[in-house]
């Protein structure tokens, strides 16, 4: 099936990181149309109508009234969903920051029910997929990459090898305790 068109349903009103890094950057790089939606009140079925695939990001489902209906038509009109993860809600350490807010709490059953529910779930890591395996036959590793358009990459001179090495690290709140995790080895 060759795929020209792509629904892309968030419900953020701007695009984050993780839309443009998983979703939209890779699409648009592709030449395939990328139409985004928004989660409102209720699902029309017309918001598919025109699209070879459909794609939800992460916690989508927990807008489960949307999310079901959304399935339900798809199905009816032959469109293949996708549910792309970057993140293992389901496991998360009792000290990450998301844990104890209980952020994703209310999301974790209907993610779960995600899982079983699309036609494929595109994960980020070998660990996240290993988890995701447990659930469908249908998980396909898709690691990130930095988008090209905007990160322009050269080799480094070999007479600067020895200099100082400067890092920019950008995440949320919540991956604090990743940073913690690799702090010996930065210090190194």
């Amino acid at each position: 099936m060759k795929i020209n068109s792509v629904t892309f349903f968030s419900d953020n009103l701007g695009v984050n990181a993780s839309e443009h890094l998983r979703v939209l950057g890779p699409l648009n790089h592709a030449g395939i149309d990328v139409k985004k939606e928004i989660a409102s009140g209720f699902f029309d079925e017309r918001k598919i109508k025109d699209t070879d695939l459909v794609v939800i990001q992460r916690d989508f489902s927990r807008h489960t009234k949307f999310f079901l209906d959304l399935i339900s038509s798809a199905k009816e009109q032959g469109k293949p969903v996708v549910l792309d993860l970057d993140d293992d809600f389901l496991n998360l350490p009792t000290y990450h920051p998301d844990r104890l807010s209980g952020v994703f709490t209310d999301s974790l059953l209907s993610l779960l029910y995600a899982i079983t529910a699309v036609d494929a779930v595109t994960v980020t890591t070998q660990a996240l997929y290993d988890v995701v395996a447990e659930f469908t036959k249908s998980v396909y590793l898709l690691p990130n990459y930095l988008d090209d358009a905007i990160w322009k990459i050269k080799p480094l001179p070999q007479n600067k090898q020895d200099e100082k090495v400067k890092l920019i690290y950008i995440a949320g709140q919540s991956h604090y305790p990743d940073l913690e995790s690799i702090k010996p080895a930065l210090l190194n």
